[in-house]
Parts: structure tokens; C-alpha cells; sequence
């Protein structure tokens, strides 16, 4: 895929909390008197709470059969079944899991549920996990198959994934969800777009050219 940065000044990173008269806590925009909610849900507004909500529909997305036939058409009809770094080990050699990259999971259950919010639609907890789940059918969660050593590596930082090498039509989704996008999440995505220009630049001519 081609790999571009993202430019930044996207208005979810204007969202503030602030007391309620009721002793409720508001989301609202910064220099407006907009006030962000939900019907369903008054959850986003506190960040514990909102933390909580997230990491409860990611479980719920892990734990759906949606999500476990969806793994099981990477496997087998889409054949990827190999490790990302080393091609000659298949999950009948060895346990491979799926990892989000570049955006974790829990980042694309949080940049969904922005959307909500800054769009103040009414929503529950099965609306995101169903978006979520809509996004990985559409194929536009990037994913990488990796060994469960190098899995671990990877969240440890020892080790590198270029994006040329995800699947997933990562570009597509930037496009439709840049609005709800944190800035800190801009910038480490435009540093991996960088990392990998510096990567490929630095592999042998023969194997650029592959």
C-alpha cells in the first residue's frame, strides 16, 4: 500500500470534561458552549469510566464468534498463515495470533467511539462492538500474523513491523476516521510511515526491488 502521513488539528482533541450542576461530569468542545453526550450512554464523559467502556468492548469483540470466523477466513481463505518474519512458519508449526497494528484494538474501539461522541449519536456498547467487527469484515483493521514469541517481542519493542507488510486497508480507514483521531495517535503513526521509508531504504537493493 502507499504509505502517506496524516496531517493533525482534528477537533476530538478539543473535548474537555467539566462539572454538572448535578454533580455529573459534561464532555463539551473548548470555546464552545456544545455540550457532547449520548442517550444510551453518558459514559464517555469520564475518562475512567470511558477506559472501562472501551476495554469491555474490545473483550467483547475478542470473544465474538464474528471475530473468531473472521480470524478463521484469514487462515484459511485468505491463507494468512504464516509468520510476517519468518515466512517457513505456519500455525501448523507453531501458535500464530493476530496483532493490530497499526492501531491496537483498544485504539480502534476508542477512534470509533469518538466518532460517536463528537457526532453525539445515540449509542450502546453492541453498536461499537458491531462497527468494529463491520470494520474488520471490510477488511480495513490492519493486521499482522506473528508467533507468540514474536508477539510478545513486538510489544516489547523489539522488533519492527513495517506497514508494507500489515494487511488491512489501513489507508481506507485513516481516511474515513482521521476526524476522531488524538494527535498522539497521528504522531505515532506518520513516526511508523517515516520508520518504514528509513527500513526499506536500508534492505539490500535486490530485496527492495521485490
Amino acid at each position: 500500500m502507499a504509505l502517506k502521513q496524516v496531517n493533525k488539528n482534528n477537533s476530538v482533541n478539543n473535548i474537555i470534561s467539566i462539572p454538572g450542576l448535578a454533580g455529573d461530569t459534561k464532555l463539551k468542545e473548548k470555546n464552545s458552549k456544545n455540550v457532547l453526550s449520548s442517550f444510551y450512554f453518558n459514559g464517555g464523559i469520564d475518562p475512567k469510566l470511558n477506559k472501562r467502556f472501551i476495554k469491555s468492548v474490545e473483550k467483547q469483540v475478542r470473544r465474538s464468534k464474528e471475530y473468531a470466523t473472521y480470524v478463521g477466513f484469514l487462515d484459511n481463505d485468505m491463507e494468512l498463515n504464516t509468520d510476517v518474519y519468518m515466512s517457513n512458519i505456519d500455525n501448523e508449526m507453531a501458535t500464530l495470533q493476530f496483532h493490530h497494528y497499526p492501531f491496537t484494538l483498544y485504539e480502534i474501539v476508542e477512534i470509533v467511539l469518538n466518532k460517536h461522541i463528537m457526532n453525539k449519536d445515540k449509542y450502546t456498547s453492541f453498536d461499537i462492538v458491531d462497527e468494529v467487527l463491520n470494520l474488520h469484515y471490510q477488511n480495513k483493521v490492519g493486521l499482522v500474523h506473528l508467533t507468540t514469541t514474536n508477539h510478545e517481542l513486538v510489544h516489547a519493542g523489539k522488533l519492527f513491523i513495517p506497514l508494507d507488510s500489515v494487511f488491512g486497508k489501513v489507508n481506507t480507514f485513516i481516511d474515513e476516521y482521521r476526524p476522531y483521531l488524538f494527535d498522539d495517535q497521528i504522531d505515532t503513526y506518520n513516526q511508523l510511515v517515516q520508520q518504514t521509508a528509513e527500513y526499506k531504504a536500508n534492505l539490500p537493493e535486490n530485496i527492495q526491488n521485490l
